[in-house]
């Protein structure tokens, strides 16, 4: 009988823990879900002015090009620099403000990347120049590099705690097929949200980008909404960035699909090669900086659909946190009521035993059942539920359910 109730609490055991860590593991993915970074100043230039507030109709209508390549007007070479050392030097001017409020001590990563693989030749010793020579207070540590990975600058500035500054400039004096593009050219601050205490700076947050595909898109873009931090409801507006025509199709019918109604572009989803030509290699970085001022602007939560080799990624930025509260698991109660009877009533069972068999030998017979319940004891209290827990665990890691890899680092 003693046994059947055993085992019953040992059931009951098991399910407590089921249930706890599933919780625990669905809390540490939305967690990891919801990591952010902070984008604290962005410049843009484009052949468009006020394109953010065009696309938004906050400021007459949309352009409409699609075809056209577009050049920056007002950005000529002459002998001390080159067209693109002059447009970088325009971004830093527009990002010193905000720069100069890290102050002197700070030392800043700065990526440059020209929209292409090949490094243009002193590209970077031109620009550790101008950042002197224009005095911005923090100090530079300036690569060139031959690509911008997405998840690569969100990873950098979560794991490193440090502020990060890309600069992207896509001209047509980069090479010949650079003239496929129109011209366009990025400039963006990342910083970790918790070192942002700074008066007067309202950060628009990042949220971690969600690898996808086309055949689950509509499941991921469900997912994406139900575990990150902003709900699909709240998504005002969706951009395209770099994608191809099965990717904008399957987009477009899991935004459908999932009662999304987004304003602004074709079928709610806004392109930059819709409206200024052929954007080329920083379309997601310009769309950042443009849904950035839209976010600052009140445009609401922006959706983001980009394209980085074969892998289609979500992203959404907000201007505020969401406010959906992360519950905690409970404790596991190791509710061991049969462990304790059984332990209680052994040396009564000893004793009962030594008095029908042997009751010459009470005395061992009664310290026999002691032992007996210490051995009970620690078998009930310690060993059998971590043999439950390991069966728990196993279980619910054959069934799929595992921790994010960087659970801890979220």
């Amino acid at each position: 009988m003693m046994t059947i109730f055993h085992w019953h609490w040992m059931d009951v055991l098991y399910r407590t823990f089921w249930n706890v860590m599933t919780r625990a593991i669905d809390l540490a993915w939305r967690r990891w879900a919801r990591a952010n970074v902070a984008i604290t100043a962005f410049a843009t230039l484009s052949p468009e002015g006020d394109l953010a507030e065009k696309i938004a109709g906050l400021a007459g209508n949309a352009p409409q090009n699609k075809i056209e390549v577009q050049t920056l007007q007002g950005f000529e070479a002459d002998l001390h620099a080159s067209r693109t050392e002059i447009v970088l030097a325009r971004l830093l001017e527009d990002l010193k403000p905000t720069l100069d409020q890290l102050g002197s001590r700070q030392t800043l990563r700065v990526l440059v990347w020209s929209g292409k693989s090949g490094e243009p030749h002193g590209l970077g010793e031109a620009v550790s120049r101008r950042w002197r020579s224009t005095s911005i207070l923090p100090h530079a540590q300036v690569e060139v590099v031959p690509e911008v990975s997405w998840p690569g600058v969100e990873r950098y500035v979560r794991q490193q705690r440090g502020a990060l500054v890309l600069l992207c400039a896509q001209l047509h004096d980069a090479g010949d097929e650079a003239h496929q593009y129109s011209e366009t050219a990025v400039g963006l601050l990342f910083e970790p949200v918790k070192s942002v205490r700074r008066p007067g700076i309202a950060p628009v947050r990042l949220f971690r980008s969600m690898p996808t595909a086309i055949e689950s898109l509509g499941a991921d873009l469900r997912q994406f909404g139900d575990a990150g931090a902003v709900e699909l409801a709240r998504f005002r507006m969706g951009w395209s960035c770099g994608l191809g025509k099965p990717e904008k199709y399957a987009l477009t019918q899991a935004i459908t699909d999932c009662g999304l109604a987004l304003k602004g572009g074709a079928n709610g989803l806004i392109s930059l090669d819709d409206c200024i030509g052929p954007v080329g290699p920083i379309s997601p970085w310009i769309s950042l900086a443009l849904v950035s001022e839209l976010a600052g602007y009140g445009q609401g939560a922006q959706l983001i659909a980009l394209q980085e080799g074969n892998t289609l990624r979500l992203a959404a930025a907000a201007l505020t946190e969401s406010s959906a509260a992360l519950e905690s698991p409970g404790e596991a109660t190791r509710n061991l009521g049969a462990g304790a009877v059984l332990v209680c009533l052994s040396p009564w069972i000893a004793l009962l035993l030594a008095v029908l068999v042997h009751p010459a030998n009470t005395f061992v017979w009664i310290l026999g059942g002691i032992g007996v319940a210490i051995f009970l004891a620690i078998l009930l209290l310690f060993i059998h539920p971590l043999i439950v827990q390991t069966r728990v665990e196993r279980d619910i890691k054959d069934a799929g359910g595992r921790l994010p890899n960087d659970a801890i680092e979220a």
